[in-house]
């Protein structure tokens, strides 16, 4: 691996800052200790960046597939940025995925706060250990896997519909939120180990599945996560 030091980093050019080719090794890695700009259409694609406060990939597929580590905030607002990108810190304090499309089939671990504002952002996305997801555009979290992983507390917020096949996994020694708007939580899976406190809103949603909305608002389709099998196999394979 490669590494490049520096305090601020701009990439606005096409291709900046991005390997030359994919599938080679070795990577690069860049420590930038303040901000990343990635502006460039598809600029900053497939390398790691540790991140002293902030990386905003604005420019079109922009961050694509690759890894974003530290840092306070990280922004996705340029279509198709951040797709198959890793983002994990402890410290982030929110990842914002505005572009459409953006971070579709990202893994996003262990950020205090994600909002999704994009159409489609964070489809088939494997969002892990995040203590406040709010999902405000429609399709946004299509087809994606959202795990408490046993953190203390885990709060979704699903204004809008066509979050189909989402699944939200709260494992035993979490306690989950679900909030649901509108038809957010129709066609999503709220999945409760044993032993996980699992809280719904509105409170007339029953977790034996009788009954399907409340006044217009949706509800989630109940059931026991299975902690031994392909869940539980999922999360382990996130690193």
């Amino acid at each position: 691996v490669q590494s490049i030091s520096t305090k601020n980093l701009l990439c606005n050019g096409f291709g900046a800052c991005t390997k030359e080719d994919w599938q080679n090794t070795p990577n690069y890695e860049y420590d930038v200790g303040v901000k990343l700009y990635c502006t460039g259409s598809e600029s900053c694609m497939w390398n790691t960046f540790n991140v002293g406060k902030m990386t905003s990939c604005d420019g079109y597929r922009s961050c694509y597939g690759n890894r974003i580590n530290g840092g306070n905030s990280v922004t996705c607002s340029g279509y198709y940025s951040c797709n198959w990108a890793f983002i994990s810190a402890q410290n982030n304090k929110f990842v914002l995925c505005s572009g459409r499309w953006s971070c579709i089939n990202a893994i996003i671990r262990s950020t205090q706060d994600l909002r999704l504002y994009g159409q489609y952002a964070a489809q088939e996305a494997r969002i892990v250990g995040v203590k406040l997801i709010r999902a405000y555009a429609g399709h946004s979290l299509y087809m994606a896997k959202i795990d408490s992983d046993n953190k203390p507390e885990m709060t979704v917020r699903l204004y809008i519909g066509g979050n189909t096949d989402a699944e939200i996994i709260c494992r035993s020694a979490s306690v989950c939120n679900v909030e649901c708007k509108s038809n957010g939580c129709a066609q999503v899976s709220y999945k409760c180990e044993t032993g996980a406190t699992c809280n719904i809103t509105p409170n007339g949603c029953k977790f034996d599945n009788s009954v399907s909305a409340i006044n217009g608002i949706g509800c989630p389709t109940f059931s026991t996560a299975d902690s031994f099998g392909v869940e539980a196999l999922d999360l382990t394979q996130i690193k």
